[in-house]
């Protein structure tokens, strides 16, 4: 992808997705003239067209429990036992966060006016070409409570954590609430 900024040429050369759904960490080099990506059937192909969409297209800032690789949840339940056993502060639980981030790397011909891309230029090395722009979505500092605290049941009512209706058994697995939860709460903080 080449974009005319002024007298120079800006072009994408990598994309680097960490915690969406399939893509863990791939990083995925950007060709001049074309890229292709292929892959089997649930190998992420998908999850890259989502996740570019979900930060610089139509969908931007929507994301969903679902879009945080699986190997990202027992680090939510980490934050939630901290945050519950140990009363730990938000500021320290924000760190341990899961988080989704997208690195995009250019290149460029030379320095002047690159348009968009100026604010991201802030190599001291008057020799260097390249330009990484980080987007990451990830809780604000306010909003970890909301996100790691269940409700509170009203005065009366008895609710089991993890338990559908106050009468129903417990699932198999404690954390159900919380990622109920969670699922809730993860497009608004």
């Amino acid at each position: 992808m080449n974009v005319k900024a002024g007298n120079f040429m800006i072009r994408l050369t990598g994309i680097n997705v960490r915690g969406f759904r399939l893509l863990e960490d791939v990083e995925i080099s950007v060709e001049a003239s074309s890229t292709v990506i292929v892959g089997r059937n649930n190998s992420g192909k998908t999850s890259l067209t989502e996740v570019l969409d979900r930060f610089i297209g139509d969908k931007a800032g929507q994301f969903r429990l679902e879009d945080f690789s699986a190997s990202l949840r027992a680090a939510f339940i980490s934050c939630r036992t901290q945050r519950v056993q140990d009363n730990a502060p938000a500021s320290v639980l924000l760190d341990a966060l899961p988080t989704i981030s997208l690195d995009l790397t250019f290149s460029y011909e030379a320095a002047g006016d690159l348009g968009p891309l100026s604010p991201f230029i802030i190599d001291l090395d008057p020799d260097c070409r390249i330009a990484i722009a980080r987007i990451e979505y990830a809780p604000a500092l306010s909003g970890v409570g909301d996100l790691l605290d269940l409700p509170i049941p009203a005065e009366g009512e008895a609710i089991v954590e993890g338990a559908a209706e106050p009468e129903a058994p417990l699932p198999a697995d404690p954390n159900v609430a919380f990622f109920r939860h969670l699922r809730l709460q993860i497009p608004n903080c």
